[in-house]
């Protein structure tokens, strides 16, 4: 029952982080245009980033289907505008031969963008090779948020089959910022663990505010174990901060400590 008390605020707390009128979907990961017509033609366009950034460089994938025959289209050209914070990253044209646009994105420090690849004569289209895959390198993925994709189908099943007044078509995606895994000492471990738990307390007093504004009075209700819980979580990790602040670098004081956190047990809360 605890575990789905928290399941359910973890939700309410995504939602309130990432509203519904901001996103397109889930924004996790993929996300699907459907029914998209291209001179008679029903398409599917799919997008895929990777949740987070964990490696120097990650692909981006688009995908064109033909879903009378659920296969790939075929020469497609594609319109491709990123933007951030209502703030343009690029806008460029893409071929894909076999309607699978491999994209490599390798974020740097600097700020120019800067796309490797091979570049048709008809529109300047950058498309992938063997030898030369794309490679959009500079200041991009560089923080978390929703990543907006604006998307226009400009040729298919022939290069030279040019789509006039194509359609725009939006994807939202949401980046995590990868979260901290290595730390100096046990002393930043805390002080990262209590920052964490005033951004889950600051969370939730956002939805009882919003509960009290409206008047929802159950949601307060509901709300109230949570708010209580956070003020003992936040004790508790101020509490081992500060021990862990006097102990400085002593190995013994740490052992101690370490043993003195092992006893602790769990009480399951009594239901009301």
């Amino acid at each position: 029952m605890l575990f789905v008390a928290k399941f359910v605020v973890f939700v309410m707390v995504v939602c309130l982080l990432f509203p519904a009128s901001s996103v397109y979907g889930h924004g996790l990961g993929i996300e699907t245009i459907s029914s998209i017509d291209v001179q008679g033609k029903s398409l599917t366009v799919t997008v895929e980033m990777p949740m987070y950034f964990e490696n120097e460089s990650e692909q981006i994938t688009i995908t064109a289907i033909e879903d009378e025959t659920d296969e790939t289209a075929k020469n497609v050209t594609f319109l491709i505008g990123l933007f951030h914070n209502g703030e343009m990253i690029f806008r460029n044209y893409f071929f894909a031969e076999d309607g699978i646009l491999p994209i490599n994105v390798k974020p740097t420090q600097e700020g120019k963008i800067t796309i490797h690849g091979e570049q048709d004569s008809l529109l300047g289209a950058w498309h992938p090779t063997e030898s030369n895959p794309i490679e959009i390198t500079g200041s991009l993925f560089n923080s978390g948020g929703l990543y907006t994709f604006e998307i226009e189908v400009r040729t298919i099943d022939e290069p030279t089959n040019i789509i006039e007044n194509s359609k725009v078509y939006k994807v939202d995606l949401t980046l995590i910022e990868q979260p901290t895994i290595e730390w100096q000492s046990m002393l930043a471990v805390f002080e990262d663990v209590l920052d964490h738990e005033k951004s889950i307390t600051a969370s939730i007093n956002s939805i009882q505010s919003l509960s009290v504004k409206e008047e929802d009075f159950a949601t307060m209700n509901f709300l109230q174990w949570f708010i209580d819980e956070q003020i003992e979580e936040e004790e508790n990790a101020a509490n081992i901060l500060k021990q862990l602040q006097l102990i400085g670098d002593n190995g013994y004081g740490l052992l101690m400590l370490d043993k003195e956190l092992a006893v602790r047990k769990f009480v399951e809360p009594v239901a009301k």
